[in-house]
């Protein structure tokens, strides 16, 4: 196909009153027509429920059980025909490959004629969660969730071009802990740890003959010892450092955590290279054998999943590669059972998808809006800058300044998340106090209609801070929807954007997931160099972190130019340039506060080495109305900026516990009339579950939903969200010319905040 995205001048920086949106965007989609979720309704039986919940005629209700026993078989049906789709079987599959041969196939085999059981109906709850996933949320795994880049320019109006396929490219990636796991066996062979690099902790402290670490005594050490120590930089191997009495000395000081004697991976993609580069370092040939043999076992499993081409075959690839990995490390294939997230295999993958797009003018004048928003959220990074400026200088003087970061950084950790956890709290109280200032929503009101004009004064002036807080606070990244019936509309200007989420302090496009489908990645770090045109200080991947947070979601944005700082694990190759242990960094307090000076003396504002700790704070603090038990539709000009919402108890939704099936459903569409709620939504418990599509008229549908009402506290809050953009206004087609869910995934730049020479113009 033809590419549209080339030959194109890059987009002169808008007018944006502080904000510059990045180029380049991000199209996640589905990989499954969204219209499938309607193969889970049954409109005609839900006004066979309404008529059943008028009266209480004994003879109308067995008329509905008798209606709603057929309808519940016709159900079944057609979840035993897509249970029976190969594309469905092969998702699943990547997903948890156990569950085709102890589910899926199980309820295949049943007879269609055979009276349903509690066993077949979880099964059907099962399909149809797999099912309305992926038809209508955009997610960026496998080829049910592909990866499309594009572009926005001057051009006036959008252009897009599908290809003939779904999927452009896909690369199957090893999960990083299996890698991992497989390096600590490796690393026991005997006769291997001479060959490998012994490396410095970060957080330890080399003065002299002596050691000085964040917690505990300074220790002197004999001259022997301090040249070792000093020697372990995770570039000269064991055996070049001396003999015998040099292992004696390194095996001391890996028992007391002065240093890792061990395959050290770094945080990537691609850890099986890291490994056989450790690896090619092994002189003894048949060693070096040995020790490969494992990784090329596994590897050529990843190979032979690669290659399967249906649910079949990937079932049988993946329960090998479990079989070998088991034999190889005596660890399982799977982990985190029940985990949304979590890297559960071994294996992942993601792909790109077929469609070529370049987004004009007629969308970006329409995305104006959002920049009213991203003041909002400037002003809630501000507050958490406070808060941890705050916390920090008073742990710093608790600890006694200047002192080493390594030092600081273990005081300061816990007080720092409980202060700004607590002040990004209590700010986003105010800050729907402030929006609901600016935005005066009427009692009750459904929907709230207001111009960007009328609202920037108000929101400059309810917002108004000198800048985000911290360097990487800079980043905002808005997910848009395109309401419209197809992209001829979006031409016309026939069409609404539609805000999502909003996640803060960062740019979202760095996951590696995103940056590895790139066709060219060099491009988005001249995008940073852009941002930041002097290095930045940032920490260094952590080893694990929040759920939601592997190797897939870290960042591949990081410049060879920028100083990476590790603290407790080693993520990063040590011949790395411009690489910093800890404790190699004092903290000063000047004038402007506290400061992270690094050996050259350059310094840096301390905020920048907490960034990831800050971000995972308010990442998703953005709420207009935080706490409403409802929230109207907010729409300025083109945008619809917040979705209706509402929010329940789960206490305050009684039709969960019932038990009979037919009453639940009648009880279910009763309480959704009652209470407001459109007939589709997509309901959400917690912060870090999926949220998932309901239907009404769909007896299965609202099964899932009781289950996740009764797995839940009673006071827990559930949300739920109008379904916008709906069925009918879905701009992106598949390769068949099917609509398909999507949203854009934008960055966005603050140029408030930005230090002396630290944005290009």
């Amino acid at each position: 196909m033809t590419s549209i995205v080339t030959g194109r001048r890059p987009p002169a920086p808008p007018v944006t009153d502080g904000f510059r949106w990045w180029p380049e965007l991000i199209v996640r989609g589905a990989g499954f027509a969204a219209s499938g979720v309607l193969d889970l309704a049954d409109a005609e039986l839900g006004k066979h429920a309404d008529e059943a919940a008028a009266g209480d005629d004994p003879a109308a209700w067995q008329r509905f059980r008798e209606q709603f026993e057929a309808a519940t078989t016709a159900m079944g049906q057609r979840l035993r025909d897509i249970a029976a789709s190969p594309s469905f079987q092969h998702a699943v599959t990547w997903q948890n490959h156990s569950l085709l041969p102890l589910a899926v196939e199980p309820f295949l085999r049943r007879p269609a004629t055979e009276s349903r059981n509690s066993k077949n109906r979880q099964r059907e709850e099962l399909i149809a969660s797999y099912w309305q996933r992926y038809c209508l949320k955009n997610d960026s795994i496998g080829f049910f969730g592909p990866v499309g880049w594009a572009r926005w320019d001057d051009r006036p109006h959008s252009e897009v071009v599908v290809g003939d396929r779904l999927v452009r490219r896909s690369t199957v990636f090893f999960e990083s802990w299996a890698v991992d796991r497989l390096a600590e066996v490796v690393g026991a062979t005997p006769g291997l740890r001479s060959w490998l690099a012994p490396r410095r902790m970060p957080y330890l402290r080399l003065v002299g003959d002596r050691v000085e670490l964040p917690m505990g005594a300074p220790v002197d050490l004999n001259p022997l010892q301090a040249r070792v120590l000093r020697a372990c930089d995770g570039v000269a191997r064991a055996r070049d450092l001396g003999g015998d009495e040099v292992a004696e000395v390194l095996a001391d000081f890996a028992r007391r955590r002065w240093i890792t004697w061990k395959i050290d991976l770094p945080v990537t993609p691609f850890p099986e290279r890291a490994l056989r580069a450790v690896l090619a370092r092994v002189d003894d040939e048949e060693l070096r054998h040995a020790c490969l043999a494992p990784l090329d076992r596994l590897e050529a499993c990843r190979e032979a999943v690669a290659r399967a081409a249906d649910a079949t075959a990937l079932t049988e690839a993946l329960t090998a590669a479990d079989r070998v990995f088991h034999e190889l490390t005596g660890a399982d294939g799977r982990r985190h059972g029940g985990q949304a997230y979590g890297g559960r295999t071994l294996m992942y993958q993601d792909c790109a998808r077929d469609v070529d797009a370049v987004f004009g003018q007629d969308l970006m004048a329409a995305v104006e809006p959002v920049e009213l928003l991203a003041r909002g959220c400037r002003w809630l990074c501000a507050q958490a800058a406070d808060a941890a400026r705050a916390t920090l200088l008073e742990v710093y003087r608790r600890v006694g300044g200047p002192c080493a970061l390594s030092d600081l950084w273990a005081a300061a950790l816990g007080p720092l998340r409980r202060g700004v956890t607590a002040a990004v709290d209590a700010a986003r109280v105010e800050y729907a106090a402030r929006w609901a200032a600016v935005l005066r929503p009427p009692p009750g009101a459904t929907e709230v209609r207001r111009s960007h004009a009328e609202l920037l004064p108000a929101v400059r002036a309810a917002f108004d801070v000198p800048g985000p807080g911290w360097s990487a606070a800079r980043y905002l990244s808005p997910d848009l929807m395109i309401s419209a019936t197809d992209l001829d509309a979006v031409r016309r200007g026939d069409f609404q954007v539609v805000v999502g989420e909003i996640h803060l302090a960062m740019n979202s496009q760095r996951s590696n997931c995103f940056v590895t489908q790139h066709p060219e990645p060099a491009d988005l770090l001249r995008h940073v160099d852009a941002d930041f045109p002097q290095p930045r200080l940032l920490p260094a991947p952590p080893r694990s972190g929040p759920v939601r947070r592997s190797t897939r979601t870290q960042s591949a944005l990081t410049r060879d130019a920028d100083r990476l700082v590790e603290f407790h694990h080693h993520t990063v190759p040590a011949d790395r340039p411009g690489l910093l242990p800890s404790s190699a960094i004092t903290v000063q307090e000047d004038h402007d506060g506290l400061v992270a000076v690094l050996p050259d003396g350059t310094r840096h504002d301390l905020l920048d080495v907490f960034s990831e700790v800050l971000m995972d704070v308010v990442l998703n603090a953005h709420s207009l109305f935080a706490g409403h038990a409802h929230v109207p539709r907010v729409v300025v000009d083109r945008a619809v900026v917040q979705r209706e919402t509402w929010r329940f108890r789960a206490a305050e939704v009684p039709f969960a516990s019932e038990k009979d099936e037919a009453r639940r459903f009648v009880a279910a569409r009763a309480w959704r009339e009652a209470a407001g709620l459109p007939p589709r939504v997509f309901a959400k418990a917690g912060s870090t579950d999926k949220p998932v599509y309901v239907d009404f008229d769909s007896p299965v549908l609202v099964n899932v939903l009781a289950k996740m009402l009764r797995g839940a506290a009673p006071d827990q809050l559930l949300g739920f969200t109008e379904l916008l953009p709906d069925l009918d206004h879905l701009w992106l087609v598949d390769q068949n010319g099917d609509r398909c869910t999507s949203e854009l995934r934008f960055a966005m730049v603050d140029r408030l905040g930005a230090p002396d020479g630290q944005e290009a113009p």
